[in-house]
Order: C-alpha cells, then structure tokens, then sequence
C-alpha cells in the first residue's frame, strides 16, 4: 500500500486552530504585520539569480538575433560564459521541442509541456511575449525561470534560464501564485477541488493552501478535510490573535500582505500570506492563504527526539505512547513524535494517530522506497540518524534513534521538510549511502543517475568515484562516467579533484570551490563496500550546490 493513498483520510496537526469566543475587545487584532513592507521576507539570493537569468538571457536572444539559432545553441552549449552556477541557456520552440538545454544534450529534440496536466510550455509563451518569471516542475524540483520570446521566421523560440529555489517564503509565493493562474485558466469550483486533495498539486510538504469565505467558513483545506464547512470567525492562534478575522481584514483592505502568529502546537513561531481573489462567475471574494512555521530546524527535530527518548526510558511504554500521541507536549509546531518496534509496527505517532497498530513494512513513498524499512535499516546499522522520503511534493527528513527499555526495542523518530540547500545535500548523501550498502554497486548507480530514482532534485544530485578518483556517477551526465578529471580546476586555478579524494580519505566534509562562474559547496564522505569476495571497497559519494 502506497503511504499516499492513506493520508487522505488522515487528519494533520492544525497549524492555528483553537476556537474560543472573542470579547468584544478582541475582535479586531490592532497588530497585522506587513512583513513584506518590514523587508523581513525578501529573499535576496533568490532575487539574486533571477537577475541573473534574466540578464543572461537578454544576453543570448541578442546572440540569437547577430548569429541565428544554430551557431548560437552551439554556443550556448559548449562556452562557460553561459553558465552562472546551476543557471544556464535552454530554448524551446512554440511545440516544446527542445534546441537547447545547457550541458543536458540527452533533452535535445525531446517535446516537453503538457506533463501530468500542466502545459508550461503554453504558459512559458504567453509570459515571454512580454519577458517575465515562471515557475514549473523539472527533474522533481521546483524551478523559477526567466524567459523570453524570439521570432525568426514563422517560428516562435522560448529562450530561457532559471535556478531552483529552497525557501519557505518562495514556496508560498509559488503556491499561491499557481492558484490565481488555475483559477483564471479553469474555475473557483475546480480550484477549490484541487486544493481539497492532501497529496495534490497545492501541496509542497508541510505547506498548503486554504480558503475561506469572508463570514469565516473554510471552504478548501488542503491539510485538514474535517475543517471544510466550520465557520472558523472565533479561531485563535497559539498568542491569543483571531486569525481568520484579521486574514479577512487583510483581504478587504490591502488585497494581500503577510501575517506573523504563533501556532497552538508548541507554541512556534508562524506566517501567513493572505490574498483576495474572487469567483468571476458569482462575483464573490474569498481569503486565499498560506503558511508555515518560520522556526523549525534540524535541532528542533533532533531535540524532540532526545527528549522522547529519555521519556521512554524514564516512564516506560504505556506511559510514553499515551503522551506521543496526544500531540501535547512532543509536538513542535508541525513536528511530532512517531515509534516503531522491530518489526515495522506504528506503536505511537502524534501525527497520524489512525497509524498506530498498523504494520506499515511494506508501505512505500511516491517515489517507491519503503519508508519503515529504511528506518529499521538506519537504526540496525547505526543507532541512530536521518533518512528521507518524497512526500506531498517534497523532500521530508526524519531523525531517528534506537531505544532499548525492559518492554523492548523500539524505533522514536520525527520529520519535518528542510528548506536548505546544505540540507538536502547531506541528508541526499546519507540516502545513497545507505542505499549503495543495501544493493549491489551496479542498481544503485543506476538508481543514482535516474530521474526516477529519487537521487537527482532540482539542481542537486549524487556523484561516485573510486578513491583514485574514476567517477562512476554523476546525477543524469552520462558524459562523465569512467572519467577521471586529474587535471580539473576551479576558475581560480584549484584542483577539484585532488581535493575531493583527500576530504573523504580524512573523514569527509564540505569543500567550497569556484565553478562556472559562482561558488560550489561540496560535501563528500567516504563508504566501505564489501564485494563478492567480501573485500571492502572504497568509494567517494558527494553532492553539492551553488550559492
């Protein structure tokens, strides 16, 4: 059973709610916050390298109008000039064949668009009649684009360059942005339908999208079904705000803005961003919103998780199950405690109390992986550690222990979605080694290198050599495989490879070099393989991404 297809009937942890009447003196909260006009939600790398692709786009449609299509892809191809970082030149025409696409030379002559109901490539020519950004899903991330539109001839070309974003901010953005264009392309009832289905397109993670009526009644919940239908006016947050009435306000008199909170879960710290939009075919407004915790960090996760551990241990079983899943005091904004024994049952689990006395061995994420068993695995081998899965659109990580008490063995875990780079990469890293000690070297290098294989996320991929440097992987370049690039250097002159070996022949770690004109984290570890003959092997796995 795909872990997906049951999480539609389970009920998530409320982000804000708690109903209690109002006095007459709280009814209008007087401390709406515009963080926007603060300057406290501007992301300014991601602003950064949308300049970026912006200007190395005029760049190239100039290019393109001196030197013609072909010679210029050529270029774009081949010249380092074209590439800032993750940041490159790709072309498609008004069909969506592909004429370019950076280094990816696999794309060329490919059709794109139209790809599980999303035609981006329609939208990608109504924006560059103008020029302008678009967001669209490539190689399971989230990309934001600039593009452009060039005519030569009677063919129109679409000439663009984007970079993938990890922000909390940006994902709300998105989300609320890809709803207004449904519900210009579509419907208020189809929009409202999409934003109804937990595991839909209006899902990245643990953010969501919600609707509400200008009386208050949630009409679309894309975390809480059972919350449909309530008028939810006298709603209050975690401080003491009535949320829902000051969203309202926010609509009626600015249109949109941010809102700061505090969630009722563990007291953490929250944000909303609120939009008016409105049914064309009543005529009628609504409250569109988004949101997310601002603080919930590794060390968050990590913490709830020791200290579960030491309540275990402290008060037994029956004790620590009957607190885990009362989402009191081991809760932390979204983040709760989930066990399992040995045997891949859900003894307790804050989040999805529906899951306890389930064995859940067999349940896969969306991408196919078995979800308990590769925490079973991680906690047999190392005591302790992270693992990962794809879910609701994104990337969760959970950090887990092994705990042993007089009633048994158990597994005490807890998840969340990161929103950093750095993150990704290590917790991606930890993923593929503990996959390649599972598998023969042959399936997990072919794992690692498929668009399918839950191993390549936007811009961030898995990369393999031998120690002496022979590279076996490299996300989806195929190119690089069985090289070995002793010679390479960074644009400031350092010899990248050199320097990888050395780092995962001491323990591992982060190496920052200078590639296609901007900075490059690199972190890499070292795994001992033993082959058919039992003897160990050594292999360099890494990933990294550019700031």
């Amino acid at each position: 059973m795909e872990l997906k297809k049951y999480l539609i009937f389970v009920l998530l942890i409320p982000v804000f709610l708690k109903v209690e009447a109002p006095t007459n003196e709280q009814i209008y909260t007087q401390d709406i916050q515009d963080a926007d006009e603060q300057g406290l939600l501007e992301d300014k790398e991601i602003k950064r390298k949308s300049d970026q692709a912006q200007g190395l786009v005029s760049k190239a449609i100039t290019l393109i109008k001196k030197q013609g299509i072909a010679a210029s892809c050529k270029e774009f191809m081949d010249a380092p000039r074209w590439r800032i970082g993750e940041i490159y030149i790709w072309i498609f025409d008004n069909e969506g064949n592909c004429y370019c696409r950076g280094l990816e030379k696999d794309c060329l002559w490919k059709k794109f668009g139209n790809e599980k109901g999303e035609d981006y490539i329609k939208r990608m020519l109504d924006i560059g009649k103008e020029g302008g950004l678009i967001d669209y899903k490539w190689d399971n991330g989230y990309s934001r684009a600039y593009v452009k539109n060039i005519t030569i001839g009677k063919k129109t070309f679409i000439v663009g360059a984007g970079l993938y974003p990890v922000s909390s901010v940006y994902v709300v953005r998105e989300l609320i942005s890809s709803a207004e264009h449904y519900l210009k392309a579509t419907s208020f009832v189809e929009l409202k339908e999409r934003i109804n289905n937990p595991t839909g397109v209006f899902v990245r993670g643990n953010i969501h999208l919600e609707m509400y009526s200008f009386d208050g009644v949630c009409v679309a919940n894309g975390d809480q079904l059972a919350l449909i239908g309530q008028n939810l006016l006298d709603a209050k947050t975690g401080d003491g705000k009535f949320i829902v009435r000051d969203m309202i306000r926010i609509a009626k008199t600015k249109g949109e803005g941010w809102y700061d909170f505090v969630g009722v879960s563990g007291n953490q710290p929250a944000r909303v961003f609120v939009k008016k939009i409105v049914d064309h075919k009543t005529n009628t407004p609504y409250v569109l919103s988004c949101s997310y915790y601002t603080d919930i960090t590794e060390k968050t996760v990590m913490d709830l998780v020791k200290d579960a551990a030491d309540f275990l241990k402290a008060n037994g079983r029956e004790a620590a199950f009957r607190e885990f899943n009362t989402q009191l005091r081991f809760t932390k904004g979204d983040v709760t405690v989930f066990v399992y024994d040995m045997k891949g049952n859900m003894v307790a689990d804050g989040r999805n109390p529906a899951f306890v006395g389930l064995n859940l061995i067999n349940t896969r994420d969306s991408e196919g992986r078995f979800v308990a068993r590769q925490i079973l695995d991680m906690a047999n081998i190392y005591g302790k550690g992270w693992v990962s899965n794809a879910l609701s659109n994104s990337y969760q990580v959970a950090y887990c222990e092994k705990v042993s008490v007089p009633d048994g063995d158990f597994v005490i875990g807890a998840s969340y979605f990161p929103v950093l780079k750095e993150n990704y990469v290590r917790f991606m890293i930890d993923d593929a080694i503990l996959y390649l000690q599972h598998h023969s070297v042959e399936e997990s290098f072919l794992k690692f290198r498929s668009n399918d294989g839950g191993f390549i996320r936007g811009d961030i991929s898995i990369f393999v050599y031998t120690i002496d440097g022979i590279c076996l992987v490299d996300g989806n370049n195929l190119n690089k495989i069985w090289s070995k690039d002793s010679n390479a250097r960074d644009d400031k002159g350092v010899s990248v490879l050199e320097h990888i070996i050395s780092t995962a022949k001491t323990g591992g770690g982060w190496l920052k070099f200078n590639l296609n004109n901007a900075v490059c984290n690199i972190y890499v570890k070292a795994i001992d393989k033993a082959n058919e003959k039992s003897k160990p092997e050594m292999y360099i796995v890494g990933s990294g991404y550019y700031e």
